[in-house]
């Protein structure tokens, strides 16, 4: 963990791997808010995790995954392959 920001309603962290590679991931409330993304101009798809439907696009180089289990809305976004977003995702409880 590189930074760490506790909101108290929201949490975010930065992480850097023992590759080097760095991601952001962005933890919230679910309904507090909404999501603002720059989707302009990007193709985006739906990525299951652990069984719930998300969005993964890139954009400007950065992988993004979204998703929601109606409890939490969570955000990762890096220059990570879709792999590797996917395995971090997926190891989230």
């Amino acid at each position: 963990i590189k930074k760490e920001y506790d909101m108290g309603v929201n949490y975010s962290c930065d992480y850097e791997g023992p590759d080097g590679k760095e991601f952001t991931y962005w933890q919230g409330m679910s309904g507090l808010g909404q999501f603002v993304l720059d989707t302009e101009g990007v193709q985006t798809e739906n990525q299951l995790v652990n069984g719930i439907t998300g969005i993964y696009f890139i954009n400007k180089g950065y992988a993004q995954l979204l998703w929601r289990d109606g409890i939490y809305d969570y955000h990762l976004v890096g220059k990570i392959s879709r792999e590797e977003i996917v395995r971090v995702a997926e190891s989230i409880e």
